[in-house]
């Protein structure tokens, strides 16, 4: 009788260690399914934040690009009227240094004359 008690007790304990390692089991499967969801929501956010970056670095480029060749046209256009300018006024000396020597040539001459006239009436 106390050997069937003892087998009954065995068996009992035997049941819950059964049911222990089974809700263990079970515990750490629904921890292992919960930690790779989160993970899985996890790798979602990084790499939604990763593509806005991506996508927000790829404008500042486009952004900085444009600005870039604005710039570019701006210089370009500025340094063409700076040539322009240039030989403009290269052009214009050359006459005025021309013009000056034609009227220092007038003046010599008319200072020649007046010279002569003055010797005359002299």
């Amino acid at each position: 009788e106390l050997e069937e008690k003892k087998e009954e007790h065995e068996a009992k304990v035997s049941d819950l260690m059964s049911g222990k390692v089974d809700t263990i089991f079970k515990m750490k499967e629904e921890v292992e399914t919960e930690f790779s969801e989160r993970m899985a929501g996890l790798r979602d956010i990084y790499r939604q934040e990763i593509q806005q970056q991506q996508d927000t670095h790829n404008k500042d480029i486009k952004k900085w690009k444009e600005m870039e060749n604005c710039l570019n046209l701006k210089l370009e256009e500025k340094s063409t009227e700076n040539k322009d300018n240039i030989a403009y006024y290269t052009q214009r000396e050359a006459e005025y240094e021309a013009k000056i020597d034609e009227l220092m040539t007038r003046l010599q001459e008319q200072t020649a004359n007046y010279m002569k006239l003055q010797a005359e009436f002299d």
